[in-house]
C-alpha cells in the first residue's frame, strides 16, 4: 500500500531554503512525506532526509532542466527557417 504524500503549497517567490526547512521539519515531525514544487522542481521529502539532500535533488532537477534541449521542430514548436 502506497504511503500518502502531503503537498506543501508554494509560490514562485518562495525562498528555497525556507521551503526545504519546513518540508523536512514536517516530514520528520509527522512521519509523512511532503511534496513541494518550486520553479520547475518537484521533490518529495521523506522522513529522515536532510535539508542538504533535498537541496541537492532540487539543484539536480534544475540543472537537468537547463540542459534539456527545447522541443524539436514539428513537436509543438514551429520551425525557424
Amino acid at each position: 500500500m502506497a504511503q500518502h504524500v502531503q503537498d506543501y503549497p508554494t509560490s514562485e517567490s518562495d525562498y528555497l531554503p525556507h521551503v526545504i526547512s519546513r518540508c523536512v521539519e514536517k516530514a520528520n515531525r509527522h512521519g509523512v512525506p511532503h511534496r513541494f514544487r518550486l520553479n520547475g522542481a518537484e521533490v518529495v521529502v521523506r522522513p529522515g532526509k536532510t535539508a542538504e539532500e533535498v537541496n541537492e535533488e532540487v539543484q539536480r532537477q534544475w540543472q537537468a532542466a537547463r540542459s534539456w534541449p527545447t522541443a524539436p521542430a514539428g513537436e509543438g514548436t514551429p520551425a525557424r527557417l
